[in-house]
Parts: C-alpha cells; sequence; structure tokens
C-alpha cells in the first residue's frame, strides 16, 4: 500500500477564557483510505467538509489527533520533523481551482 490512513482523527481546541475548559471542533472523525502505488485518486467534498485539513494532515502540516498515517510502509506519525520533510518530496497533493473545473459556453 503507497498510502494508508487508519482511523484518523483530527481535531481543533479554541481557547474560551481563563479557566474554563476549550472548544473542540472535530474537523476529521476516523478517516481510514488505502491507495495503492500507480492508482488515482480524488477526494471530493462541500465546502468545509475537511479535504484541506486531510491533506494538511497527510503532509504532517496539521498534526492528527488520533489515528495513523502510512506512506510506503512507514508510520509518518511516528517521524520526525526531519524525516518528513524529506519524505514530502515523494508526495504530491494537486488542490484545484474550482472556478477553473466550470466549463464557459
Amino acid at each position: 500500500m503507497l498510502l494508508k490512513l487508519d482511523q484518523v482523527t483530527k481535531e481543533f481546541r479554541q481557547s474560551t477564557g481563563w479557566g474554563r475548559p476549550p472548544k473542540v471542533f472535530t474537523a476529521l472523525k476516523d478517516v481510514s483510505l488505502s491507495i495503492r502505488e500507480g492508482e488515482s485518486f480524488g477526494l471530493v467534498g462541500e465546502s468545509g467538509s475537511g479535504k484541506t485539513t486531510l491533506t494538511r494532515c497527510i503532509l504532517r502540516l496539521e498534526e492528527i489527533t488520533s489515528g495513523s498515517i502510512y506512506f510506503d510502509g512507514a508510520d509518518l506519525t511516528r517521524m520526525s520533523a526531519s524525516e518528513v520533510r524529506a519524505l514530502r518530496s515523494q508526495i504530491q497533493i494537486v488542490f484545484q481551482d474550482p472556478y477553473a473545473s466550470t466549463t464557459h459556453a
């Protein structure tokens, strides 16, 4: 498996003031998927559904709250920052401009 996500969850915490517990927003909950080498994969969803958050988690630009992310058998969630930086050259994510995808008559 080239890329495997196993029950990835990402929560954002927002401070609510001194002495009060933070608000928790769950952006991703238990996301699992597998992509084999040579496959193409498209992630589609409404605005705010977590597509960008998921891709940022795969690249370790955001740390996941729980779960695991494997790339070519290596657990990205256990790698050091320098190991992840070196690996990013092997990962490509193409963000689509939604306005460029429409056809005009």
